[in-house]
C-alpha cells in the first residue's frame, strides 16, 4: 500500500504484488503491480521518466469501499456465488458470498469513510458450513493496526473486539452458541463508553469500555483477518454486510436487519449485499465487491507524462471504474490484451505534448484522443484520425463546419484519381483511417470555424491492431488542379496521395516498406509552407516521425499503385522534436529569411546518388504560400527540396527563388555541421556579380523581381576562394536550363567548348568562346559531358539535361 509518503512494506511492490494507492499528494515514482486498486479520493501521477508496469486490472473506487475478491473459484457449481440468507427469518435477500475456509476473503482499502473515532456498528448475516478453528467474520484488523474484529469460535460462541491503541484488545465473548448449517444475523455497536453485541437481534453481552477507536491504515476484511499474513479463514456463507459509523440502537438493528437496505441510510457507510454474481453460475467476470451504499463519487484518475506499461501475455486487463488521462504513453505488450472499458483518454496540451499507445498488444474498447490546433490564424490543418471508426464531425468542437462542393466548404478530401480535393458525402461520414483531411479552422471575416481559440478537437474510436492497408490511386497531374508543385514535368506532379498516421502514436517513416514506384520522401503541411523528409535528411522541420493526427504526402508513379501498407511495428515514442540533422549525411542547409517567414533546402552528396531525381535521396519541393518563399534548386523542369548527387559529379547549383515580393530583404544562411565532400561552399550572386563565402557570414540582399528567380548559383569546391570579389575571379561551371546547358566563364578567354553525349559523340562543338555560352539541347533526358578548354583552365563536368 502507498499511504501518500511511503510504501507500508518499505520497499516498492513488484509485478506479482497487488498495490494499493492511499489519498495524498505525493506520488510513487516507478514501481510494478499486479492488481492495482486506487482507493476512494486517490488518484495517481506517472511523470515523466517514471514507468508503472500492471500484470494485472486497474481498478478505481468510484462508489464507497469497494471490495477484491482474493483467491474465490466464480464458475459453475463450485461458484463461490451462492443462495443467499433464507430460513428462520423473512430475509428478503437474493444471493450470497460462500467462502472455502481455506483462502478466500474480500479485502476492502482503508479509507477515510472507515474512521470510527465517534462510535460504530457492524452486521452481517452468516451460516458457518463447520466450526472447526477460530474465524473471522469481518474485522480491521492487522498487526499493531488492530481496530475491531467479530470472531466465531470453534465452540460456536462469537468474539467481540475493538482497540484504543492498535494492539490492546478490549473484547468479551458473546453468551449464545452458534451451530454449523443455520443462518444468523451478528451485530456489534460500540458509543464510546459501552460496547452491545446482538445475535438474531437479541442481545448477546455488553463490556463498559470507555476511549476512541483506533484510526490504523488496515484493510476492511471479510471472511478473513491479517495477523502478520491472511489468517482465520471462515469457512461459510456470508450476506448482509453492513458497517455504520453510528451506535445503532437494538430496535434500529431489529427492525432492519431481515431486509435489504435502499443503501441511502444516515450512518451508512459501507454495504455489501452480494448481489452481483449468480449463484452456481459463471462470474468469471466478477473480481471487485461493490458496495451498495448509494452516493456520488468522482472516479479516481491516473494522469502524467510518464509510461504506463500493461504486460501479462494471454490475458485481459481491465481498467474498471477509473479515468486513465494519459499525456505519456500506455503500453500494451506483446499477447496483451488491454480493455479500456471507455475510459482512456490520450490527452495533449500542445502539438509536441500528446499521449500514445504503442505495443503489439491488442486494445479493446473506445479509446479518446486529442488533437490539439494552434487557430490563432484562421488557416487549412492537413489532419487524419487515429481509429477506425470515427467520425469527420468528431473534429468539431461546437463551431461551424460544412461538407460542401462550394466555396462554402470547410472539409476536403483528396481524391488521387482526379488529382483534385473534393467534399465528402457527409459529416457524419466515417474517416478513412490512414486517409489526410484538410480542414478550416480559426476565425475570420465569415464566422468561426472547428474551434473557437487554441485547444483540442477530441475524437473518440477504436484503435487500430496490427497493420493498416490504405488504397492509392494515380493520376499524371498535368492538369491545372496540381499547382502545388515547383516543377510542371509530370515527373513533378503525377501520382500525388494524401495520407495520415493511422495510430494514435508516433510513426516512423526511417524503415517504412515502399512498393514500387512510390518514392522515398514525405512532405508535410505546416500551414503555407512544406516540410520534406527523406533517407535522414528534414528540410523546413521535417522529420522521420509523423505524431498522431498527422496528414502527409507520398507520390507514385505506378499507374496502378495498389495499397500503401502502414506497418504496427513502425509505431514508436522517439521525441517529436526535429531530428533530421543526427543522421550521417554529407550536405549543407541552406535557409533563406526575414523577420516573418523562411524556406530552406537541402543539397547533399551521396556514392549512390545521380545526377537526376533519385527515389530513394531526393524530393520534390512543394510549394509555399503566404508571401513565404520558395528557395530550391531546378534542372531540367524539375524543382528540388532536397537534391543529391555523387560527390565530384556536379559542384555548381543554380537555385530558384521566387514567391518574394520586389524590394523584399531577405538574408541567405548555411549550415555546414554535417559538410564532408567540400571545404568552401560560395554564393554567386549573378545580378550583382559578387561571389560571397557563406561559411563565413549570411548573405542579405533585396529581392529584385525583374532580374527574375535564377539570381543565384551556390558553388561547392575544396580550396578557398575569396570573399566579395567578382564573378571573373572563378574559373567556370555549367548547368542545366529550361532551354539546354549554360556554360559560364568567369574571365577565360579564347575558350572550346565541347559536348559529349553518353556514347562519347561530340554534338555540339564551340570555339573562341568568353562569358556565358548557352547551348540548346533537345528534350529528351539524358546525361552530357562538357568539357572547357583554355590556355588558363581546362576541366569537365556531367550534366543531366
Amino acid at each position: 500500500t502507498w499511504n501518500g509518503s511511503s510504501w507500508t512494506h518499505g520497499t516498492p511492490p513488484g509485478n506479482s504484488d497487488d498495490v494499493i494507492i492511499q489519498s495524498g499528494s505525493n506520488f510513487p515514482g516507478s514501481f510494478s503491480a499486479a492488481n492495482l486498486q486506487l482507493e476512494s479520493g486517490a488518484d495517481l501521477t506517472i511523470n515523466q521518466g517514471e514507468t508503472v508496469t500492471i500484470t494485472g486490472d486497474i481498478t478505481g473506487i468510484v462508489s464507497p469501499l469497494q471490495g477484491l475478491l482474493n483467491n474465490f473459484a466464480l464458475t459453475g457449481n463450485s461458484s463461490n456465488w451462492a443462495s443467499g440468507a433464507a430460513g428462520t427469518f423473512s430475509v428478503t435477500t437474493s444471493n450470497g458470498l460462500n467462502f472455502d475456509g481455506s483462502n478466500d476473503y474480500v479485502s476492502v482499502p482503508d479509507g477515510a469513510t472507515l474512521d470510527f473515532s465517534s462510535g460504530f456498528t457492524l452486521e452481517a448475516w452468516f451460516k458457518a458450513d463447520a466450526l472447526s478453528h477460530h474465524a473471522s467474520l469481518v474485522s480491521k484488523f492487522a498487526n499493531n493496526k488492530r481496530e475491531f474484529s467479530l470472531l466465531l469460535r470453534s465452540d460456536g460462541s462469537i468474539e467481540y473486539s475493538i482497540t484504543f491503541n492498535g494492539s490492546s484488545e478490549q473484547y468479551f465473548t458473546g453468551n449464545t452458541t452458534l451451530s454449523a448449517g443455520n443462518w444468523y444475523h451478528v451485530a456489534l455497536t460500540y458509543d464510546g463508553s459501552s460496547m452491545q453485541a446482538y445475535i438474531n437481534g437479541n442481545t448477546d453481552g455488553s463490556k463498559n469500555v470507555s476511549g476512541n477507536i483506533y484510526n490504523g491504515s488496515s484493510n476492511l476484511y471479510i471472511g478473513a483477518r491479517s495477523e502478520g499474513s491472511m489468517t482465520r479463514f471462515f469457512d461459510g456463507t456470508m450476506d448482509e454486510v453492513r458497517v455504520w459509523n453510528t451506535a445503532r440502537s437494538q430496535t434500529d438493528i431489529q427492525n432492519n436487519m431481515d431486509n435489504e437496505l435502499t443503501g441511502n441510510e444516515t450512518g451508512l457507510v459501507a454495504y455489501y449485499n452480494f448481489n452481483q454474481g449468480t449463484a452456481g453460475g459463471n462470474n468469471t467476470g466478477i473480481t471487485n465487491l461493490n458496495s451498495a451504499k448509494i452516493g456520488t463519487y468522482d472516479p479516481n484518475i491516473i494522469s502524467g507524462s510518464g509510461t504506463l506499461v500493461f504486460d501479462n501475455s494471454g490475458q485481459t486487463l481491465n481498467l474498471n471504474d477509473i479515468s486513465l488521462n494519459m499525456e505519456g504513453v500506455v503500453e500494451v505488450t506483446s499477447g496483451t490484451t488491454l480493455q479500456t472499458n471507455n475510459s482512456l483518454t490520450l490527452t495533449a496540451s500542445s502539438a509536441s505534448s500528446y499521449g500514445q499507445i504503442i505495443g503489439d498488444g491488442t486494445v479493446l474498447g473506445n479509446v479518446t484522443s486529442q488533437a490539439w490546433m494552434d487557430v490563432s490564424s484562421a488557416r487549412y490543418h492537413y489532419l487524419g484520425v487515429p481509429f477506425t471508426d470515427a467520425t469527420l464531425e468528431e473534429f468539431n468542437e461546437g463551431q461551424t463546419m460544412v461538407a460542401a462542393n462550394s466555396s462554402q466548404g470547410t472539409v476536403w478530401q483528396w481524391n488521387a484519381n482526379t488529382a483534385s480535393w473534393e467534399a465528402p458525402s457527409s459529416l457524419s461520414d466515417v474517416a478513412t483511417n490512414g486517409k489526410g483531411y484538410a480542414m478550416y479552422a480559426g476565425t475570420n471575416t465569415y464566422g468561426t470555424f472547428l474551434m473557437n481559440g487554441n485547444g483540442v478537437s477530441e475524437l473518440d474510436g477504436t484503435v487500430a491492431n496490427g497493420d493498416i492497408a490504405v488504397t492509392l490511386d494515380y493520376n499524371n497531374g498535368q492538369s491545372s488542379s496540381v499547382g502545388f508543385t515547383g516543377g510542371t514535368t509530370q515527373a513533378d506532379t503525377e501520382g500525388w496521395n494524401f495520407l495520415a498516421n493511422p495510430y494514435p502514436s508516433q510513426y516512423d517513416w526511417n524503415g517504412q516498406s515502399l512498393f514500387g514506384g512510390i518514392y522515398n520522401a514525405l512532405y508535410v503541411s505546416k500551414g503555407g509552407s512544406y516540410a520534406s523528409y527523406v533517407s535522414g535528411v528534414g528540410t523546413n522541420g521535417g522529420t522521420q516521425y509523423l505524431a498522431p493526427f498527422q496528414g502527409f504526402w507520398v507520390q507514385t508513379t505506378n499507374a496502378v499503385p495498389g495499397n500503401f501498407i502502414f506497418e504496427q511495428d513502425q509505431r514508436v515514442t522517439a521525441p517529436s522534436t526535429s531530428l533530421m540533422k543526427t543522421s550521417t549525411v554529407d550536405g549543407i542547409w541552406l535557409t533563406v529569411s526575414d523577420s516573418s517567414s523562411s524556406d530552406e533546402l537541402f543539397i547533399g552528396f551521396d556514392h549512390q546518388a545521380t545526377l537526376g531525381f533519385d527515389a530513394r535521396l531526393d524530393a520534390r519541393k512543394l510549394l509555399n504560400k503566404n508571401d513565404i518563399p520558395n528557395l530550391y534548386t531546378s534542372g531540367n523542369g524539375e524543382a528540388f527540396s532536397i537534391t543529391r548527387v555523387a560527390p565530384n559529379t556536379q559542384t555548381s547549383f543554380p537555385l530558384k527563388l521566387d514567391n518574394v515580393a520586389d524590394g523584399r530583404q531577405l538574408s541567405l544562411t548555411l549550415n555546414t555541421d554535417q559538410l564532408l565532400s567540400y571545404n568552401t561552399v560560395v554564393l554567386e550572386d549573378k545580378m550583382l556579380s559578387v561571389l560571397h563565402d557563406l561559411k563565413a557570414s549570411d548573405y542579405s540582399f533585396i529581392q529584385n523581381e525583374a532580374y527574375g528567380p535564377n539570381r543565384f548559383v551556390l558553388h561547392f569546391s575544396s580550396p578557398s576562394i575569396g570573399v566579395e570579389e567578382v564573378a571573373s575571379a572563378q574559373h567556370w561551371y555549367a548547368y542545366a536550363t529550361e532551354d539546354g546547358i549554360e556554360v559560364r566563364l568567369g574571365e577565360l578567354k579564347n575558350a572550346s567548348i565541347k559536348v559529349y553525349d553518353l556514347s562519347g559523340r561530340i554534338i555540339h562543338y564551340l570555339e573562341h568562346q568568353e562569358g556565358v555560352a548557352r547551348i540548346p539541347t533537345n528534350q529528351t533526358r539524358q546525361l552530357y559531358v562538357v568539357k572547357v578548354t583554355s590556355s588558363f583552365a581546362s576541366g569537365t563536368q556531367k550534366i543531366i539535361r
